[in-house]
Protein backbone atom coordinates (compact mmCIF):
# COMPACT_ATOMS: atom_id res chain seq x y z
CA UNK A 1 0.00 0.00 0.00
CA UNK A 2 2.67 2.53 0.66
CA UNK A 3 4.60 1.71 -2.58
CA UNK A 4 1.48 2.77 -4.16
CA UNK A 5 0.95 5.72 -2.18
CA UNK A 6 4.72 7.14 -2.88
CA UNK A 7 4.37 6.25 -6.67
CA UNK A 8 1.16 7.82 -6.95
CA UNK A 9 2.72 11.26 -5.12
CA UNK A 10 5.65 10.50 -7.63
CA UNK A 11 3.27 10.76 -10.67
CA UNK A 12 1.43 13.62 -9.64
CA UNK A 13 4.06 15.86 -7.47
CA UNK A 14 7.06 15.59 -9.45
CA UNK A 15 5.29 16.57 -13.10
CA UNK A 16 3.84 19.52 -11.10
CA UNK A 17 7.13 20.45 -9.99
CA UNK A 18 8.86 19.95 -12.96
CA UNK A 19 6.65 22.27 -14.92
CA UNK A 20 6.86 24.67 -12.64
CA UNK A 21 10.66 25.28 -12.70
CA UNK A 22 10.65 25.11 -16.73
CA UNK A 23 7.88 27.99 -15.78
CA UNK A 24 9.97 30.16 -13.64
CA UNK A 25 12.82 30.47 -16.13
CA UNK A 26 13.38 32.20 -19.44
CA UNK A 27 15.85 31.52 -21.79
CA UNK A 28 17.22 34.25 -24.19
CA UNK A 29 15.82 31.95 -27.16
CA UNK A 30 12.74 31.47 -25.81
CA UNK A 31 11.66 35.11 -27.41
CA UNK A 32 12.61 38.67 -26.81
CA UNK A 33 11.48 40.04 -22.82
CA UNK A 34 7.69 40.76 -22.06
CA UNK A 35 6.37 42.51 -19.02
CA UNK A 36 4.55 38.93 -17.96
CA UNK A 37 8.24 37.85 -17.14
CA UNK A 38 8.80 40.50 -14.31
CA UNK A 39 7.18 38.07 -11.90
CA UNK A 40 8.19 39.58 -8.06
CA UNK A 41 7.24 42.51 -6.39
CA UNK A 42 8.74 45.46 -6.55
CA UNK A 43 11.45 46.80 -3.96
CA UNK A 44 10.18 50.33 -3.25
CA UNK A 45 13.01 51.11 -1.16
CA UNK A 46 15.50 51.48 -4.16
CA UNK A 47 15.46 53.90 -7.10
CA UNK A 48 15.51 51.70 -9.78
CA UNK A 49 12.81 50.94 -11.70
CA UNK A 50 13.23 47.17 -12.80
CA UNK A 51 15.59 44.62 -11.73
CA UNK A 52 16.54 41.75 -14.44
CA UNK A 53 17.58 38.49 -12.81
CA UNK A 54 19.98 37.27 -15.09
CA UNK A 55 22.41 34.01 -15.17
CA UNK A 56 24.88 32.36 -17.09
CA UNK A 57 25.52 28.87 -16.22
CA UNK A 58 27.52 25.83 -18.39
CA UNK A 59 27.27 22.14 -17.86
CA UNK A 60 28.12 19.08 -20.33
CA UNK A 61 25.09 18.19 -22.58
CA UNK A 62 24.09 14.99 -24.04
CA UNK A 63 21.43 15.54 -26.74
CA UNK A 64 20.79 14.41 -29.89
CA UNK A 65 20.58 16.42 -33.02
CA UNK A 66 20.04 15.21 -37.03
CA UNK A 67 20.03 11.71 -35.90
CA UNK A 68 23.40 11.97 -33.92
CA UNK A 69 24.33 12.24 -30.61
CA UNK A 70 26.21 15.12 -29.10
CA UNK A 71 27.98 15.49 -26.20
CA UNK A 72 29.64 18.88 -25.69
CA UNK A 73 29.96 21.64 -23.16
CA UNK A 74 26.68 23.69 -23.29
CA UNK A 75 26.56 27.32 -22.10
CA UNK A 76 23.15 29.25 -21.16
CA UNK A 77 21.41 32.45 -20.65
CA UNK A 78 18.84 32.99 -18.86
CA UNK A 79 16.25 34.81 -16.20
CA UNK A 80 14.54 34.01 -13.08
CA UNK A 81 11.02 35.58 -13.79
CA UNK A 82 10.16 34.80 -9.95
CA UNK A 83 13.15 37.45 -9.22
CA UNK A 84 12.29 39.88 -11.95
CA UNK A 85 10.59 43.24 -11.00
CA UNK A 86 9.09 45.83 -12.38
CA UNK A 87 7.70 49.31 -10.69
CA UNK A 88 4.32 49.19 -12.36
CA UNK A 89 3.92 52.45 -13.21
CA UNK A 90 7.45 52.40 -15.38
CA UNK A 91 6.44 49.97 -17.64
CA UNK A 92 7.04 51.52 -20.78
CA UNK A 93 8.50 50.12 -24.12
CA UNK A 94 11.67 51.62 -23.21
CA UNK A 95 12.56 51.00 -20.27
CA UNK A 96 11.89 47.26 -21.17
CA UNK A 97 14.02 47.51 -24.31
CA UNK A 98 16.38 48.75 -21.29
CA UNK A 99 16.35 45.44 -19.55
CA UNK A 100 16.32 43.55 -23.18
CA UNK A 101 20.17 45.37 -23.82
CA UNK A 102 20.95 43.72 -20.81
CA UNK A 103 19.78 40.23 -21.79
CA UNK A 104 21.42 40.47 -25.08
CA UNK A 105 24.59 41.48 -23.10
CA UNK A 106 24.93 38.38 -21.18
CA UNK A 107 23.44 36.31 -24.23
CA UNK A 108 26.35 37.65 -27.29
CA UNK A 109 29.51 37.06 -23.63
CA UNK A 110 27.27 33.95 -23.53
CA UNK A 111 27.94 32.60 -27.27
CA UNK A 112 31.64 33.90 -26.95
CA UNK A 113 32.22 31.90 -23.48
CA UNK A 114 30.68 28.56 -26.08
CA UNK A 115 33.11 29.04 -28.36
CA UNK A 116 35.91 29.14 -26.16
CA UNK A 117 34.89 26.28 -24.40
CA UNK A 118 34.65 24.61 -27.87
CA UNK A 119 38.39 25.07 -28.24
CA UNK A 120 39.10 24.49 -24.58
CA UNK A 121 42.04 21.59 -24.41
CA UNK A 122 42.54 21.29 -20.33
CA UNK A 123 39.25 21.17 -18.44
CA UNK A 124 40.73 22.74 -15.43
CA UNK A 125 40.43 26.37 -17.02
CA UNK A 126 36.82 26.04 -17.88
CA UNK A 127 36.10 27.77 -14.20
CA UNK A 128 38.35 30.79 -14.98
CA UNK A 129 36.87 31.02 -18.83
CA UNK A 130 33.75 31.33 -17.23
CA UNK A 131 34.50 33.96 -14.17
CA UNK A 132 36.38 35.76 -17.32
CA UNK A 133 32.66 35.81 -19.15
CA UNK A 134 30.89 37.12 -15.79
CA UNK A 135 33.64 40.08 -15.38
CA UNK A 136 33.44 41.43 -18.97
CA UNK A 137 29.49 40.86 -18.35
CA UNK A 138 29.60 42.90 -15.30
CA UNK A 139 31.86 45.75 -17.48
CA UNK A 140 29.61 45.74 -20.18
CA UNK A 141 26.90 46.59 -18.53
CA UNK A 142 28.35 49.42 -16.23
CA UNK A 143 29.19 51.09 -19.37
CA UNK A 144 25.68 50.79 -21.14
CA UNK A 145 23.76 52.14 -17.59
CA UNK A 146 26.32 54.56 -17.46
CA UNK A 147 25.77 56.03 -20.73
CA UNK A 148 22.23 55.33 -21.15
CA UNK A 149 21.75 57.14 -17.43
CA UNK A 150 20.63 54.00 -16.52
CA UNK A 151 17.88 53.77 -19.68
CA UNK A 152 16.95 57.33 -19.19
CA UNK A 153 18.99 58.50 -22.85
CA UNK A 154 16.25 56.51 -24.91
CA UNK A 155 18.56 57.08 -27.97
CA UNK A 156 21.92 55.62 -26.41
CA UNK A 157 19.55 52.28 -25.78
CA UNK A 158 18.55 52.15 -28.91
CA UNK A 159 21.91 52.11 -30.44
CA UNK A 160 23.18 49.64 -28.13
CA UNK A 161 20.24 47.89 -29.09
CA UNK A 162 21.07 47.66 -32.33
CA UNK A 163 24.44 46.96 -32.51
CA UNK A 164 23.98 44.09 -30.12
CA UNK A 165 21.14 43.02 -32.76
CA UNK A 166 24.36 43.08 -35.56
CA UNK A 167 26.70 41.17 -33.03
CA UNK A 168 24.00 38.53 -32.51
CA UNK A 169 23.52 37.92 -35.98
CA UNK A 170 27.57 37.82 -36.87
CA UNK A 171 27.47 35.01 -34.23
CA UNK A 172 24.40 32.75 -34.97
CA UNK A 173 23.28 30.48 -31.89
CA UNK A 174 24.39 26.98 -33.07
CA UNK A 175 23.46 23.61 -31.44
CA UNK A 176 26.82 22.19 -32.14
CA UNK A 177 30.15 23.67 -32.72
CA UNK A 178 31.63 24.03 -36.40
CA UNK A 179 33.46 21.44 -37.42
CA UNK A 180 34.75 18.72 -39.60
CA UNK A 181 35.92 15.19 -39.39
CA UNK A 182 39.59 14.54 -39.59
CA UNK A 183 40.47 12.54 -42.73
CA UNK A 184 42.50 9.51 -40.89
CA UNK A 185 40.13 6.77 -39.32
CA UNK A 186 40.82 3.89 -37.09
CA UNK A 187 38.05 0.94 -37.19
CA UNK A 188 37.58 -2.90 -36.67
CA UNK A 189 34.68 -5.30 -36.81
CA UNK A 190 33.94 -8.51 -34.66
CA UNK A 191 31.63 -11.52 -35.71
CA UNK A 192 30.67 -14.49 -37.31
CA UNK A 193 31.70 -15.92 -41.11
CA UNK A 194 31.49 -18.94 -43.42
CA UNK A 195 32.25 -19.60 -46.74
CA UNK A 196 30.78 -21.20 -49.52
CA UNK A 197 33.44 -23.40 -51.54
CA UNK A 198 33.18 -24.51 -54.91
CA UNK A 199 34.17 -26.86 -57.59
CA UNK A 200 36.05 -29.56 -56.84
CA UNK A 201 37.13 -28.02 -53.91
CA UNK A 202 33.10 -27.84 -52.24
CA UNK A 203 33.32 -31.25 -53.60
CA UNK A 204 35.57 -32.65 -50.87
CA UNK A 205 35.35 -30.37 -48.17
CA UNK A 206 31.91 -29.27 -46.59
CA UNK A 207 31.30 -25.25 -45.95
CA UNK A 208 33.22 -23.89 -42.60
CA UNK A 209 31.49 -21.70 -40.16
CA UNK A 210 33.12 -19.78 -37.53
CA UNK A 211 34.72 -15.98 -36.47
CA UNK A 212 35.30 -13.45 -38.29
CA UNK A 213 37.55 -10.53 -36.77
CA UNK A 214 38.92 -7.19 -39.16
CA UNK A 215 40.76 -4.03 -38.67
CA UNK A 216 41.18 -1.16 -40.58
CA UNK A 217 42.77 2.21 -41.47
CA UNK A 218 41.09 5.07 -43.52
CA UNK A 219 42.32 8.30 -44.88
CA UNK A 220 39.47 9.89 -46.47
CA UNK A 221 37.32 7.50 -48.44
CA UNK A 222 40.37 4.91 -49.19
CA UNK A 223 40.27 2.00 -46.94
CA UNK A 224 43.42 -0.03 -46.06
CA UNK A 225 41.69 -3.97 -44.49
CA UNK A 226 43.10 -6.05 -42.36
CA UNK A 227 40.94 -9.53 -42.44
CA UNK A 228 40.53 -12.96 -40.99
CA UNK A 229 38.50 -15.74 -41.02
CA UNK A 230 38.92 -18.87 -39.06
CA UNK A 231 36.44 -21.64 -38.88
CA UNK A 232 35.59 -25.43 -38.85
CA UNK A 233 34.72 -27.71 -41.37
CA UNK A 234 35.46 -31.40 -42.23
CA UNK A 235 35.90 -34.02 -45.56
CA UNK A 236 33.23 -34.96 -47.10
CA UNK A 237 34.45 -37.44 -49.71
CA UNK A 238 37.82 -38.76 -49.04
CA UNK A 239 40.77 -37.80 -50.95
CA UNK A 240 43.33 -39.86 -52.08
CA UNK A 241 46.87 -38.07 -53.81
CA UNK A 242 50.16 -37.63 -52.55
CA UNK A 243 48.09 -37.14 -48.85
CA UNK A 244 44.97 -39.26 -48.27
CA UNK A 245 42.06 -37.37 -46.35
CA UNK A 246 39.79 -39.37 -45.34
CA UNK A 247 36.06 -38.97 -45.34
CA UNK A 248 34.38 -37.50 -42.53
CA UNK A 249 38.04 -36.47 -41.09
CA UNK A 250 37.46 -32.95 -39.04
CA UNK A 251 39.56 -30.18 -40.48
CA UNK A 252 39.87 -26.13 -40.47
CA UNK A 253 39.80 -23.46 -42.80
CA UNK A 254 41.53 -19.75 -42.30
CA UNK A 255 41.94 -16.85 -44.47
CA UNK A 256 43.92 -13.86 -43.29
CA UNK A 257 44.19 -10.62 -46.51
CA UNK A 258 44.84 -7.04 -46.67
CA UNK A 259 42.89 -5.13 -49.22
CA UNK A 260 42.74 -1.63 -50.55
CA UNK A 261 38.78 -0.22 -50.31
CA UNK A 262 37.46 2.96 -51.70
CA UNK A 263 33.89 3.97 -50.53
CA UNK A 264 31.74 4.56 -53.53
CA UNK A 265 28.53 5.78 -50.43
CA UNK A 266 30.06 7.22 -47.28
CA UNK A 267 26.95 8.68 -45.61
CA UNK A 268 26.59 9.05 -41.93
CA UNK A 269 24.46 6.09 -41.65
CA UNK A 270 25.63 3.88 -43.90
CA UNK A 271 28.85 3.05 -46.67
CA UNK A 272 29.55 0.62 -49.52
CA UNK A 273 33.42 -0.28 -49.87
CA UNK A 274 34.22 -2.20 -52.54
CA UNK A 275 37.99 -3.29 -52.12
CA UNK A 276 41.01 -5.29 -54.00
CA UNK A 277 43.81 -6.89 -52.06
CA UNK A 278 45.75 -10.55 -51.52
CA UNK A 279 46.29 -12.97 -48.50
CA UNK A 280 46.35 -16.63 -48.29
CA UNK A 281 43.74 -19.41 -47.39
CA UNK A 282 44.26 -22.57 -45.76
CA UNK A 283 42.51 -25.69 -44.93
CA UNK A 284 44.54 -28.22 -42.06
CA UNK A 285 43.32 -31.05 -40.17
CA UNK A 286 41.88 -30.42 -36.55
CA UNK A 287 43.97 -33.12 -34.25
CA UNK A 288 47.48 -33.80 -33.43
CA UNK A 289 50.41 -31.93 -34.59
CA UNK A 290 51.89 -34.65 -36.35
CA UNK A 291 49.03 -35.67 -38.77
CA UNK A 292 48.29 -31.64 -39.07
CA UNK A 293 52.00 -31.18 -40.66
CA UNK A 294 50.60 -33.86 -42.68
CA UNK A 295 47.28 -32.86 -43.83
CA UNK A 296 47.80 -28.79 -44.40
CA UNK A 297 47.47 -27.09 -47.70
CA UNK A 298 48.27 -23.08 -47.72
CA UNK A 299 47.32 -21.09 -50.93
CA UNK A 300 47.85 -17.69 -51.83
CA UNK A 301 44.90 -15.56 -53.61
CA UNK A 302 43.78 -12.46 -54.94
CA UNK A 303 40.73 -11.18 -52.91
CA UNK A 304 37.79 -8.85 -54.66
CA UNK A 305 35.08 -8.03 -51.80
CA UNK A 306 33.15 -5.57 -50.95
CA UNK A 307 31.95 -4.14 -47.32
CA UNK A 308 28.70 -2.80 -46.54
CA UNK A 309 28.15 -1.24 -43.33
CA UNK A 310 24.66 0.20 -41.45
CA UNK A 311 25.67 2.90 -38.52
CA UNK A 312 22.78 2.52 -35.59
CA UNK A 313 24.26 4.72 -33.77
CA UNK A 314 26.71 8.12 -34.18
CA UNK A 315 28.70 9.65 -31.27
CA UNK A 316 30.13 13.41 -31.65
CA UNK A 317 32.04 13.69 -28.75
CA UNK A 318 33.51 17.78 -28.49
CA UNK A 319 34.99 17.65 -24.89
CA UNK A 320 38.56 16.67 -25.10
CA UNK A 321 39.98 13.49 -24.59
CA UNK A 322 41.17 12.70 -21.16
CA UNK A 323 44.92 11.20 -22.70
CA UNK A 324 44.90 13.16 -25.40
CA UNK A 325 43.30 16.50 -24.32
CA UNK A 326 43.49 18.10 -28.29
CA UNK A 327 41.48 15.09 -29.88
CA UNK A 328 38.20 14.89 -29.91
CA UNK A 329 36.40 11.68 -31.74
CA UNK A 330 33.75 10.61 -33.36
CA UNK A 331 32.70 6.95 -33.23
CA UNK A 332 30.35 5.20 -35.38
CA UNK A 333 28.54 1.81 -34.22
CA UNK A 334 27.31 -0.24 -36.73
CA UNK A 335 26.76 -3.93 -38.36
CA UNK A 336 28.53 -4.72 -41.27
CA UNK A 337 27.52 -7.20 -43.97
CA UNK A 338 30.93 -8.58 -45.83
CA UNK A 339 31.66 -10.58 -49.07
CA UNK A 340 34.78 -11.54 -50.57
CA UNK A 341 35.41 -14.21 -53.24
CA UNK A 342 39.00 -15.81 -53.75
CA UNK A 343 40.59 -18.59 -55.89
CA UNK A 344 41.77 -21.35 -53.48
CA UNK A 345 43.57 -24.07 -56.02
CA UNK A 346 45.04 -25.92 -53.48
CA UNK A 347 45.39 -28.89 -55.87
CA UNK A 348 44.71 -30.79 -59.20
CA UNK A 349 41.82 -32.31 -57.36
CA UNK A 350 41.04 -29.53 -55.07
CA UNK A 351 40.41 -26.10 -56.46
CA UNK A 352 37.56 -23.80 -56.82
CA UNK A 353 36.65 -20.42 -55.36
CA UNK A 354 36.42 -19.53 -52.16
CA UNK A 355 33.21 -17.25 -51.18
CA UNK A 356 33.37 -15.76 -47.81
CA UNK A 357 30.60 -13.89 -46.02
CA UNK A 358 30.12 -12.50 -43.00
CA UNK A 359 28.06 -10.35 -40.27
CA UNK A 360 30.05 -8.36 -37.61
CA UNK A 361 29.27 -5.27 -34.98
CA UNK A 362 31.58 -2.39 -36.28
CA UNK A 363 33.25 0.54 -35.52
CA UNK A 364 34.75 3.11 -36.66
CA UNK A 365 36.60 6.31 -35.19
CA UNK A 366 37.59 9.76 -35.93
CA UNK A 367 38.87 12.92 -34.99
CA UNK A 368 37.05 16.24 -35.04
CA UNK A 369 38.39 19.62 -36.01
CA UNK A 370 36.97 22.45 -34.82
CA UNK A 371 36.95 25.03 -37.55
Amino acid sequence: MKTLLYLYLFLTIFPTFAQNESQQYKHWESGRLEWSDFQANHFESTKEKSYLSFFLSSNVKKQRVEGQKITNVATYCYIDKSSCWVDSASRTPELLLYNQVIFDIVEINRRALQNELNHLTESIYANAKVAAAWQNIGLQIKLFKTESDSGRKKDITAKWSFKLKNALEENPLNKIPDYRLAKFGYGGDLGFGSAILTGSLGEHFSNPFGMKLGLEFSYGRCVLYLQGFAGSNGVVKEINEEKYWAQDMETNYSFLNVSLGYAIVDKIKYRITPSIGIGSMATYYRGEEDALMKHKLVKSAIFLGVNVDYHFFNHLKFIPNTLWPKIRESSKWGVRGSVFIGKADFTNSMKGYSINTGLSMHILGRGIKLR
